[in-house]
C-alpha cells in the first residue's frame, strides 16, 4: 500500500515590470499555482462496488431469461 503525507501550499510568483512601450506604466505580473491532491478510494469501497455491480448483473440476466 502506498501512502502520501504531507501538506501542498500554494506557489506564487511575481515577476516585476518598469515600464513598457505604451507610456512607461509599471505593471506586475502574479501567478499562483495551487494544488488539489484527489482522495484515492479504499479497497473495501472497490469491492462493495463490484458486488454491486455484479448483483445487478445477475438480476438483469436472470429477468432477460424469463
Amino acid at each position: 500500500m502506498i501512502a502520501f503525507g504531507g501538506n501542498a501550499t500554494p506557489l506564487s510568483y511575481a515577476v516585476p515590470q518598469s515600464g513598457n512601450a505604451f507610456g512607461g506604466v509599471a505593471s506586475e505580473l502574479d501567478l499562483t499555482l495551487s494544488l488539489q491532491v484527489a482522495a484515492v478510494p479504499e479497497p473495501e469501497t472497490w469491492a462493495l462496488l463490484a458486488a454491486g455491480l455484479g448483483l445487478v448483473t445477475g438480476a438483469s440476466r436472470r429477468r432477460a431469461r424469463r
